[in-house]
């Protein structure tokens, strides 16, 4: 069997980042990327086959310092472009215009143990089935674990791996240090859907992600030596037919050393 590619397109894109400091404890951020995702590896015939695709992206970011501890942060970005026609098909080509956002506030106590408490929700924008138009969130570079390690297997059946789009996620986390190499992580997120589910045998009729409960605990022996414990434990709701809990559990060690040749 072949390898999982990383990306299923080929993808280029040239972009802008600005960041202000002007103002003690705050720091905002301004962003805009021009991509191209084209050359899908898999054959037209293929349901998630995607035409070649340009897309731009407009966004801002805010992280204000407020007193006692506490501070506060929001994200949001918007998108549009085009999409070409399916090759081969009457798939018409398709304009692009979809949203994704972030909030969140976080309370670091002055305790022992270093209590930090954080609430926050995510939004990205899923494909509306009444519109003409591509809605889905393009997550554009975050093909990566950015909030599970579990749940991006189970955004296979949607668009691909790690594909992150069409969610409404609340996230309640608590981080503990019992001592100074030791970090303690508890995370919760309550997901669900933007929009109704794709066709298909994975999907029920419901909105309802489930829940996913992260537990996890990182060491550091010495400066170049660290390892943690990863668990992960999903409970799906109404969006998949199947209510089977999911389970993930990873051991790491890492050393790092560095080398003059």
């Amino acid at each position: 069997r072949a390898p999982q590619a990383p990306n299923e397109w080929a993808e280029q894109a040239p972009g802008l980042y600005y960041t202000n400091r002007k103002w003690e404890g705050t720091r905002l951020e301004a962003y805009y990327f021009f991509k191209t995702e084209t050359e899908d590896a898999r054959p037209v015939s293929h349901p998630q086959f995607q035409p070649d695709r340009r897309i731009q992206t407009l966004g801002a970011r805010g992280v204000r310092d407020l007193s006692g501890g506490w501070s506060a942060s929001a994200e949001c970005a918007g998108q549009w472009g085009r999409q070409d026609a399916r090759p081969g098909t009457a798939e018409a080509a398709r304009t692009i215009a979809a949203w994704g956002g972030t909030a969140r506030v976080k309370k670091a106590i002055d305790a022992p143990w270093k209590p930090v408490l954080s609430l926050g929700y995510i939004a990205l924008s899923g494909q509306d089935p009444t519109s003409s138009r591509i809605t889905a969130w393009d997550p554009l570079f975050s093909r990566w674990p950015r909030w599970s390690e579990l749940y991006v297997y189970s955004q296979v059946p949607e668009k691909g791996v790690a594909y992150a789009t069409n969610l409404g996620m609340c996230e309640a986390e608590l981080r503990l240090r019992p001592s100074e190499p030791l970090e303690l992580r508890a995370t919760w997120y309550r997901m669900r859907a933007l929009e109704s589910a794709p066709t298909g045998a994975v999907f029920g009729k419901g909105k309802d992600r489930g829940d996913l409960l992260e537990l996890r605990a990182d060491y550091r022996f010495s400066p170049a030596f660290k390892g943690h414990v990863l668990y992960e434990h999903l409970a799906p709701g109404s969006f998949y037919a199947g209510q089977s809990a999911g389970h993930f559990l990873r051991f790491e060690l890492s050393w790092l050393f560095t080398a003059r040749f």
